[in-house]
């Protein structure tokens, strides 16, 4: 996750909660379509960083 979506090191954990979060992310990994997946995460690692950079302002 840090090095493929730039997540830093000391936010994964948060990170992977934030993904257990959302439904419709499950939802998409319990369906095991790896493109998707794949996908998705690129999305919601851009959406969490996003957050971070809010919260720092």
């Amino acid at each position: 996750m840090v090095s493929e979506f730039n997540i830093p090191p000391d936010y994964v954990q948060g990170f992977k909660f934030f993904l257990a979060e959302d439904k419709h992310f499950t939802t998409v990994l319990k369906g095991g379509n790896a493109k998707t997946i794949g996908y998705l995460l690129g999305e919601k690692a851009m959406e969490y960083l996003t957050l971070l950079a809010d919260q720092k302002e």
